[in-house]
């Protein structure tokens, strides 16, 4: 854990979301295992990419990245500023 923490506190936060989205499709998968729904390795395969593609996705519209942010901030400094 201490690894993990060392490439996520406060660098990418997108990474802590995907980890939260990986332990979220063990929790659905548990659900659905108790429920007698047996999935096969392409539906699991499928199902797993589609949370990672969800959760970075949201995690990029919704999460502050400071390494996003100062690209984005050194971009506008070197552009010109807009007409009034």
């Amino acid at each position: 854990m201490d690894r993990f923490l060392r490439y996520t506190s406060g660098k990418e936060p997108v990474i802590t979301v995907n980890f939260l989205a990986a332990i979220g499709f063990g929790a659905v998968l548990t659900v659905l295992e108790r429920m007698g729904v047996s999935l096969s390795e392409v539906e699991l395969t499928l199902m797993g990419t589609g949370f990672l593609v969800v959760a970075t996705w949201l995690a990029r519209k919704g999460v502050f990245s400071p390494d996003t942010y100062y690209a984005d901030v050194d971009t506008a400094l070197h552009e010109e500023p807009p007409a009034q």
